[in-house]
């Protein structure tokens, strides 16, 4: 499932200040691979942060997906011809990319479009260690010094009568 629509680049693009940007300027396939595009790039940039691509697409995902279709478009149709109508999409791809910075490095969360925030991938796994409470045994002295404490070898004995 794509983030954005052909319809929404299009009404993204116009709203811009471009001419009308119909299909006779790009068909709705070349279009399709251009959307195809701008998603590649946001599953590339979340996925290690978020299971992608996303099932129900987040607003702002929408509105990402909107700025790189439209750029990958725009450079696609009027690259060198016209360079004012790449400007105002190559500030939004900027801003856009930004935002999946700020995103992949946590310094922000991404809202949900029902309300509350996206899960994060493995947020709801939690790590229990053992070994919590003791302290390092390697690394911390001469190899030839060093010992396991009496309290983590008391614990094992401990856990070895439980067991039986």
């Amino acid at each position: 499932m794509a983030y954005t629509t052909d319809d929404n680049v299009r009404e993204y693009i116009n709203a811009g200040g471009s001419s009308i940007f119909g299909t006779d300027v790009i068909g709705t396939r070349v279009m399709a691979d251009k959307i195809s595009s701008g998603d590649s790039m946001i599953d590339l940039k979340l996925s290690k942060r978020y299971t992608v691509p996303f099932t129900t697409t987040p607003p702002v995902i929408q509105t990402i997906s909107n700025a790189f279709s439209g750029w990958f478009a725009l450079r696609s149709v009027y690259t060198n011809e016209i360079p004012s109508a790449l400007q105002f999409v190559e500030d939004d791809y900027k801003k856009a990319m930004e935002w999946l910075e700020d995103l992949k490095n946590k310094e922000v969360d991404l809202p949900a479009s029902g309300g509350g925030i996206v899960t994060e991938k493995g947020s709801d796994t939690l790590m229990y260690s053992s070994n919590k409470d003791y302290f390092p045994i390697f690394d911390v002295d001469n190899e030839l010094n060093q010992s396991v404490s009496s309290e983590r070898l008391e614990d094992i004995a401990g856990e070895r009568e439980w067991l039986k």
